[in-house]
């Protein structure tokens, strides 16, 4: 499908008709809808359709003719080179902040965000918990299954930790068998429900791996404890 990237104009909102027209093969198309005459176009990046340029002006005005669909070819042209890079461009953004097998935040970025979540909560008075977790026999489960299997016990524990959070909590892979979860607005009781939902949650998985996990509380300054001490190998 198509979504609105950038909007210029008095047009209240982009017509559907033209773009279910590209959607099904069209190249180009016309149309008119609330007193506008629309021309819409799909862009392209080496023969691929990634996106489309929709022109639109008040029925007082011409028709479109062929001048105006040459023009509007040369910008489409230029245009599915930029969505192009664009695309590009956010993807690698994207990969720089995530780990590769679950799609959580890397380490670099939990700690990067961490800080800044921790920095927002002392200057509003507010509260906040640290959650460590990770998956006890990990090692033993690749060593006999292979990487492929122990990846998916990786995206399985990543769907319960972000199953069991909220939007806007912080989850994260910090490499091997640990994760960590920072919770806004949480204190140290309220992560430890929160760990143990979590546990609840996984339970054994078939493979033979268990949670593990424990929580910290954080207001104004960081403090309290609970959980086990993170190991190598959990």
């Amino acid at each position: 499908g198509f979504e609105a990237v950038a909007q210029f104009g008095e047009i209240d909102a982009v017509p559907e008709a033209p773009l279910g027209a590209l959607r099904g093969g069209r190249e180009v198309c016309t149309a008119e809808a609330e007193g506008w005459r629309i021309l819409a176009m799909a862009t392209r990046y080496r023969g691929a359709v990634n996106g489309a340029i929709m022109l639109w002006r008040g029925q007082a005005y011409r028709p479109w003719d062929e001048d105006d669909l040459g023009l509007l070819a040369d910008v489409s042209s230029q245009l599915g080179i930029a969505l192009e890079q664009l695309a590009n461009h956010e993807e690698l953004a994207r990969l720089s902040r995530t780990d590769a097998p679950t799609g959580l935040l890397n380490r670099r970025v939990f700690l990067e965000e961490m800080r800044r979540h921790m920095a927002q909560a002392r200057r509003r008075g507010g509260r906040g918990a640290l959650c460590y977790v990770d998956l006890d026999n990990f090692k033993a489960v690749n060593d006999s299954h292979g990487h492929g299997y122990g990846d998916e016990v990786l995206k399985a524990m990543a769907e319960i930790l972000t199953g069991t959070t909220r939007l806007g909590d912080l989850v994260a892979r910090l490499g091997g068998d640990e994760f960590a979860l920072w919770l806004d607005d949480t204190d140290a009781a309220g992560a430890a429900a929160g760990t143990t939902a979590c546990q609840r949650a996984g339970g054994t998985h078939r493979a033979g791996t268990a949670i593990t996990a424990g929580a910290a509380g954080c207001r104004g300054e960081v403090g309290g404890s609970g959980g086990r001490k993170p190991t190598k190998d959990g």
